[in-house]
């Protein structure tokens, strides 16, 4: 009743709830009696409703705190899941990280290929393809890895523009060469080239056998020791006597005695832009007492028609290598850094023949001696081919 009757009351009961102990009721007084009952009423209801108000506040917190246990709860749930990992899952991910790196290694495969199944199986058939290889077929591969290699190598170098070298010709030159006339091969330019320099002061008459018309000259040579020799003579017989003998070897070993042994050894397939023919042989000399005996292995290319004259044959040969006759200690194997010879038929029954020989027969001594019977080499030559051919016409005779 009271509460309504002044509003000014209730907005005082904080202020007389903290003072409401010490007030005290007047036994005369009982309008103030029953503001103090009233006060007093209020203030418990006050207190219980604080009371009520901090249960209520409690209950929240609780409830919070529940609430976040129950995050925190969650929170080492996904904790203990990502912890679950063993160690040997751990170590599985260490190889298959490594395999990984071998299978980018492989090939180059981008992240959106690594998710692809499709393109990961892929890759492991390239793998176990790989792994399937056994010793041979890698060699046989780097075989043929090797072949390509030389084969696009060939390629390359017949892409390069060829040298052509232009033949020199004087007016006593033993091969006249038609005008502007050259040549893409090394070989025949160094031999022409010897075979028509001039005999000037530098080539010294080194042998003169008027009776059988041979001579021989010579000249020294600041690359090597051995002596360049150029011999010139004349067989009366026709070109194509004179090249049946030669190059038919079971025949020569009857007539040729300037070898001990000489034989074919391969014959070389001719190529669509070779104007030559070529082959492999290997000759053994026999070398006078206390010398080692020497032999050798050659290159010889032959134009038959040189320059289109069917009279005329140039031969080129130096050393080389082959596998059925490898460098032994004995014999000791000689280099023949160029030879070969040039015919000419002039006259039915009459052919001129021009050597050259420029053989280092690998003496560490006597290098003057030998020197000075190197001449008789190509004389004894001749002499023998004379033979060979007279044994020929002979045999054809019979």
């Amino acid at each position: 009743m009271y509460s309504h009757r002044n509003s000014e009351i209730i907005n005082l009961f904080p202020k007389l709830f903290q003072h409401s102990k010490s007030l005290k009721p007047l036994n005369g007084d009982k309008y103030k009696i029953s503001i103090y009952n009233e006060i007093q009423i209020m203030s418990n209801l006050v207190n219980k409703n604080n009371s009520t108000q901090i249960k209520k506040d409690k209950i929240e917190e609780v409830k919070k705190e529940e609430e976040n246990k129950d995050e925190i709860k969650i929170v080492e749930e996904k904790k203990n899941e990502l912890a679950e990992v063993t160690d040997e899952e751990i170590i599985d991910d260490k190889k298959n990280e490594k395999i990984e790196e071998k299978k980018n290694e492989l090939v180059e495969v981008t992240d959106e290929e690594i998710i692809d199944d499709k393109k990961n199986e892929k890759i492991e058939e390239k793998k176990n393809e790989l792994a399937e290889d056994n010793n041979e077929e890698i060699i046989e591969e780097k075989k043929e890895e090797i072949k390509i290699e030389e084969e696009k190598k060939e390629e390359e170098e017949s892409k390069i523009i060829e040298k052509k070298y232009k033949l020199p010709s004087y007016p006593n030159s033993i091969i006249k060469i038609p005008p502007n006339y050259s040549t893409d091969d090394e070989d025949e330019y160094k031999l022409v080239s010897i075979l028509n320099s001039p005999l000037d002061k530098n080539w010294k008459l080194a042998l003169n056998d008027e009776k059988n018309n041979i001579k021989v000259y010579k000249k020294e040579l600041t690359t090597t020791n051995a002596l360049l020799l150029k011999t010139y003579s004349s067989l009366p017989y026709s070109l194509k006597t004179i090249m049946e003998v030669l190059d038919d070897y079971n025949f020569r070993m009857k007539w040729d005695k300037t070898f001990k042994i000489i034989t074919l050894v391969e014959k070389i397939p001719k190529k669509e832009n070779e104007s030559f023919s070529s082959y492999i042989n290997y000759s053994y000399m026999k070398f006078p007492f206390p010398m080692t005996d020497r032999d050798f292995v050659q290159k010889h290319k032959t134009w038959y028609n040189y320059l289109g004259n069917e009279k005329c044959v140039l031969n080129h040969n130096k050393s080389t290598t082959h596998e059925k006759y490898p460098e032994k200690n004995k014999p000791i194997r000689a280099e023949m850094i160029i030879g070969g010879f040039y015919f000419e038929e002039i006259k039915d029954n009459l052919t001129n023949i021009y050597l050259i020989n420029n053989a280092d027969v690998k003496a560490t001594t006597g290098i003057s001696i030998i020197n000075s019977k190197a001449p008789e080499s190509p004389k004894n030559f001749i002499m023998c081919l004379r033979n060979g051919c007279d044994m020929w016409i002979k045999g054809k005779k019979k």
